[in-house]
């Protein structure tokens, strides 16, 4: 039987973003992270995380199940194995943050997604869209069409107000104690996340970090072949 890889999308992704990439010895299974619980019931991430946890592991699995989590996906799901790493054979982070260093750097955060969160509830979509991807971690990506009808103008704000990074405790020690192997994936022109990307991979003896060429923060999209051989060969790894 086949072990189950969980994928869990960013802010304003959606599920069926990861159709397109095979994983033919696991079984795929895209969550909308906000089908679990909402941030609009004003949930931490930790609570999602339990209840995401407890929708996964309800049912006695032959085989471990491995987590992939894209940007904000990557943080919720770190909070999922942090959780319950015995009931998880590996995880995949792609453009995904531990944790801001100190107290004074996770209020600025939270202020600057805050900010967000009020131009979400209220500007006109399409300019608020051009903005959105001309941030410096996706300017440098072909950005990925975004349709108003598609979203709710409070969950987008709840989401940046109640998941924001700011609000998220670091993670870089916890996860480098880790029992299991994780993947760090980053791109080269995201030059905040390659850091990241390359002390966590110093940091856990059992992580591996692969750095996509002439990419920015959207690598599974922008990088799309690479991407998926680099996600074939660290699964096949993980089932030796």
């Amino acid at each position: 039987m086949r072990s189950n890889l969980y994928a869990l999308h960013g802010f304003l992704g959606k599920p069926h973003e990861w159709d397109n990439f095979l994983t033919p010895d696991h079984n795929k299974i895209a969550i909308d992270p906000y089908s679990i619980i909402s941030p609009s019931q004003q949930c931490c991430q930790n609570t999602w995380a339990t209840k995401f946890n407890a929708h996964v592991h309800h049912q006695n699995l032959q085989h471990k199940p491995i987590l992939m989590g894209y940007s904000m996906g990557g943080r919720v799901a770190m909070h999922a194995l942090l959780q319950a790493p015995e009931k998880w054979a590996g995880a995949i982070f792609i453009s995904a943050h531990p944790g801001l260093p100190d107290l004074q750097t996770c209020e600025k955060r939270l202020i600057h997604d805050c900010a967000w969160a009020d131009r979400f509830e209220k500007e006109e979509w399409n300019a608020l869209m051009h903005d959105w991807n001309s941030q410096l971690a996706l300017k440098f990506d072909e950005p990925i069409v975004r349709y108003e009808k598609d979203y709710t103008r409070k969950g987008c704000s709840d989401t940046l107000r109640y998941w924001s990074l700011g609000k998220q405790k670091s993670f870089s020690q916890k996860l480098s104690q880790l029992p299991m192997p994780i993947l760090w994936v980053a791109g080269e022109k995201d030059a905040s996340y390659v850091a990241i990307a390359k002390e966590m991979n110093f940091a856990h003896q059992q992580s591996q970090v692969w750095i996509a060429p002439e990419v920015a923060h959207r690598v599974p999209w922008a990088c799309k072949n690479l991407f998926q051989k680099k996600l074939q060969e660290f699964l096949k790894a993980i089932q030796r």
